[in-house]
């Protein structure tokens, strides 16, 4: 397996012995590049190519301390162990080869609209491997994943068949070939006795044939493509540790050989979990020899905008499924990232939450446009909402508030941008690593000043994740771990949300000595902005003060009699 990097510049000549022109983008000074991600295989070379996303380069290496470069030269267990990686890290590199493939053909089933067939530019997803085919990385996958699932049973078959290996004597071999030895009795009847007998050999055990090509395919992943897998004994198969003869897949005809034995024995009796064994040992077989009738001499899958996945991925984490169209999808045509509905930063109301994602780190901080483009999210997702109260369609949740109409205060709205790393000095780690990034920080943007409950008045913080959980959680049955990380992610927003605006604001629980309608209405210049209430309030109100306008803040405090810090 050859290694690359998205958008890395290569001598074009050596791209070119890898993958056809037509994927490549030609640079000045006889360089090239790959602007794609994912999987190519061609079956006429043998040779497979993963393309990986351009996360995986920091500071010109990759896996901490390997240059790109070397990957395309060598195969990728050379390179490893040449570079004293450990079975642990190289065992990480090939499955993470196999889950990033996974990821890709996720997104190809969560979005149907964006798989093709053919080699068009004006989808994201270029495939020539339908949703309902296997490519061979699949068929890898499920093979390794049944020897982890049924490992136990392999080991009991493997015992069985060294016990009935030998199963009947052989009397007119054993008469003609061994001495044997005359010994009377008390009656003095005289017995033939053979100390050693020549014996039947068992007729051919199918399963014994599919375990001997099953272990030679096991062993072809562990030499070949760099897998750590133990396999147990293979005494009874061969008569040493390696497998038969005739299943060895250095040989030539290996291939050729086990899809014929497999043929031959498919019509057999098998337990069901053999038949599925046998199932897939043939269309693995099948597309090693031929590659496949619809792929021909190439199998790809490769993706032309990998944000596309990587924002899909965390919508999958953190995204409501049943938000309503108009709030993801706006109507001035933008398509929001990410947007989820959870408890705002005065209960017991809830708010929606508004991200942005990116899978890599820029160069510099985000750019304006990255900022301006959130603030007109949240801009239209107030104003989607304000639209819902003014026309009388309220949501039927009544929590779900956005403005106070006797304060004119609207409720803050959390906007954030969360972006993938990777922590290139420990690849192997799977945890979430959800974090604030203290790098990019937090951005405040206003129309006044001193007015934190003015619809303007907009905060942007920037988040960052693991993006090797990220992967992980996105291709799972098992939706357990993404739904543990959602509710902790979403915690932890809206406290760093909280947090970051006590560094700026000062905010008082008031209650007005006098009626609350009229101290708003006599008081409303000085504290517009400054002041909301939350759904539940009556005869309170929340008043936000700017820290830096001290000044200005004196005259508001006097009025504030009933005042408590929140």
């Amino acid at each position: 397996m050859k290694i690359l990097i998205e958008k890395y510049h290569y001598p074009a000549l050596t791209l070119q012995g890898l993958l056809p022109d037509h994927y490549l983008t030609f640079q000045k000074q006889g360089l090239a590049s790959v602007e794609l991600v994912g999987y190519y295989n061609n079956f006429e070379n043998n040779e497979t190519v993963l393309i990986l996303p351009k996360i995986f380069e920091e500071q010109g290496k990759i896996f901490s301390s390997i240059a790109p470069e070397s990957f395309v030269n060598e195969d990728a267990l050379t390179v490893l162990k040449n570079h004293d990686k450990t079975k642990t890290e190289i065992d990480f590199v090939y499955r993470f080869a196999l889950v990033f493939y996974l990821s890709l053909r996720e997104f190809q089933h969560r979005n149907p609209d964006n798989s093709i067939t053919s080699q068009e530019n004006l989808k994201n997803i270029i495939s020539n491997i339908e949703n309902t085919d296997f490519s061979e990385l699949d068929l890898i996958f499920s093979l390794l994943r049944f020897y982890q699932e049924n490992r136990e049973l392999i080991l009991f078959k493997q015992k069985m068949a060294e016990n009935q290996h030998f199963k009947k004597s052989n009397w007119a071999k054993t008469i003609r070939k061994q001495t044997a030895i005359l010994q009377e009795d008390a009656q003095q009847h005289t017995q033939t006795i053979y100390l050693q007998t020549s014996q039947k050999e068992k007729l051919q055990d199918n399963e014994n044939e599919l375990l001997a090509i099953f272990f030679s395919v096991l062993h072809r992943f562990r030499t070949a493509y760099g897998f750590n897998i133990h396999i147990e004994n293979l005494t009874h198969l061969s008569g040493g540790s390696e497998p038969p003869d005739k299943y060895r897949h250095e040989k030539s005809d290996f291939d050729r050989k086990a899809l014929r034995t497999l043929k031959q024995i498919r019509h057999q009796y098998f337990q069901d979990k053999f038949k599925r064994l046998l199932t897939l040992l043939l269309a693995y077989f099948e597309k090693r020899s031929v590659g496949s009738a619809k792929t021909g001499k190439e199998e790809f899958l490769l993706c032309q905008f990998y944000n596309l996945v990587f924002e899909d991925m965390i919508d999958n984490l953190l995204s409501d499924t049943n938000v309503a169209k108009g709030l993801k999808e706006q109507g001035d045509g933008k398509i929001v990232d990410h947007i989820f509905e959870y408890g705002s930063l005065f209960e017991p109301d809830s708010i929606f939450y508004i991200g942005d994602s990116k899978y890599y780190k820029d160069t510099t901080p985000y750019s304006k446009n990255s900022i301006f483009k959130q603030h007109t999210y949240a801009k239209n997702v107030i104003q989607y909402n304000i639209n819902l109260f003014n026309e009388g369609r309220q949501q039927a949740n009544l929590h779900l508030r956005y403005r106070d109409n006797l304060t004119e205060g609207y409720n803050i709205t959390p906007n954030f941008f969360i972006q993938g790393y990777i922590d290139h000095q420990n690849l192997t780690s799977a945890a979430d690593n959800f974090q604030f990034d203290a790098e990019q920080g937090a951005k405040l943007s206003y129309h006044f000043e001193n007015r934190i409950f003015d619809r303007d008045t907009l905060l942007v913080l920037n988040f960052k994740v693991n993006f090797i959980f990220v992967l992980q959680t996105y291709i799972e049955k098992d939706k357990h771990r993404s739904q543990f990380f959602s509710q902790k992610a979403k915690e932890i927003i809206k406290n760093y949300v909280w947090e970051y605006l006590q560094t700026k604001y000062d905010f008082y629980l008031v209650e007005p000595k006098t009626e609350i309608k009229t101290f708003v209405n006599q008081h409303f210049r000085l504290l517009n902005g400054k002041m909301y209430r939350t759904s539940e309030m009556e005869n309170s109100l929340i008043v936000g003060l700017e820290k830096a306008q001290a000044e200005q803040n004196a005259e508001v405090l006097q009025l504030l009699e009933n005042k408590q810090r929140i």
